[in-house]
């Protein structure tokens, strides 16, 4: 760039200077004042708090952008959900495993987590202090492999219709949001040691699931944010959890990582998604309460004349005597 360039650029940005005069007693220097009358109007010139010994800057308001309505979805292998004493969660008197999950899913702020590998039987609720535990495992008496699970904040129980049905294998949960009904599964896939009719009857039931992505490769982050689980033996990661969506939602995901820091007993890390939602509680009728009575009416003489006389017919006369004699 020649020299016209250059003063072609600073004729631009540079600032006209005002010329230097030696300074009176009692006066600043002027060698760097700047007029601010000649600012461009597309600099966003402003005559107060400026320093005479300072350049002039863009003193405009900075332009904050709204925060956007998000929903924090969370997957988690926790391998385990029993301590092995007894079937009722609730009958454990020491520390348990959903409280623990509880505290985890709390400092990350999750919302809503889908646990695989419960390995809890049959199916039932359970409130914690900040989660509520939904679980589906196999029927009584059988043997406790698999099971899945959701913990969703109680602060959003109002706007969800509690799972039912389900298999061992595969839990939805319906939420309400502002853009309408949002399906969440919750699944637990075979593994590559299970039969293939195990694995033929899980793609059966998940086959109506179609146009699927993994929102787990679309984003630019470290690489150890994007594994799950580390193999005992060589050491190697692999990312066997995942948050999957619809491509046509794909656009919604704002950000999914892996959270190693996040401990309940398990060889896998939570896996988080960010994603544009914002829930809205269901609108439920209030129930009807008990009728409320017009006492305006009794300002009327003729009504309270036939309320007393009503109300003398219809209680019974009680014997005058002493209390001497009655007792």
């Amino acid at each position: 760039m020649g020299a016209r360039g250059y003063l072609h650029r600073w004729e631009r940005c540079i600032i006209s200077l005002v010329s230097y005069h030696p300074p009176q007693a009692g006066q600043l220097p002027a060698n760097k004042v700047l007029s601010h009358h000649s600012l461009p109007a597309s600099l966003g010139a402003c005559s107060s708090g400026i320093h005479p010994d300072k350049w002039a800057v863009n003193c405009a308001p900075s332009k904050t952008k709204a925060k956007t309505p998000a929903l924090h979805l969370g997957c988690w292998n926790v391998r385990t959900m029993t301590l092995g004493q007894t079937d009722n969660l609730l009958a454990i008197e020491d520390t348990r495993k959903t409280a623990v999950i509880n505290n985890e899913l709390l400092k990350r702020q999750t919302d809503i987590c889908t646990l695989q590998e419960t390995r809890l039987l049959s199916s039932g609720p359970l409130r914690e202090r900040d989660y509520t535990f939904f679980w589906q495992g196999r029927p009584p008496g059988e043997t406790r492999e698999y099971g899945v699970c959701f913990a969703v904040k109680n602060m959003l129980l109002g706007a969800l219709i509690p799972p039912t049905g389900g298999s061992e294998r595969i839990l939805t949960l319906c939420l309400n949001t502002t853009r309408g009904s949002v399906h969440l599964v919750s699944v637990y896939a075979p593994t590559l040691s299970a039969p293939q009719e195990v694995k033929d009857k899980f793609y059966d039931e998940l086959c109506s699931y179609h146009n699927l992505c993994i929102t787990n490769s679309y984003f630019q982050s470290k690489p150890h944010h994007k594994v799950s689980w580390r193999h005992p033996w060589s050491g190697h990661w692999h990312q066997l959890d995942l948050i999957i969506t619809r491509r046509s939602d794909l656009r919604n995901v704002l950000q999914t990582r892996s959270f190693h820091s996040a401990d309940c007993d398990t060889d896998h890390s939570l896996v988080c998604c960010k994603i544009k939602l914002q829930v809205k509680n269901f609108h439920r009728a209030r129930p009807k309460g008990p009728p409320r009575v017009d006492s305006s009416k009794a300002a009327d003489p003729t009504k309270a004349a036939a309320f007393l006389s009503v109300l003398e017919e219809s209680i019974p006369r009680l014997p005058q005597c002493c209390s001497a004699q009655q007792y």
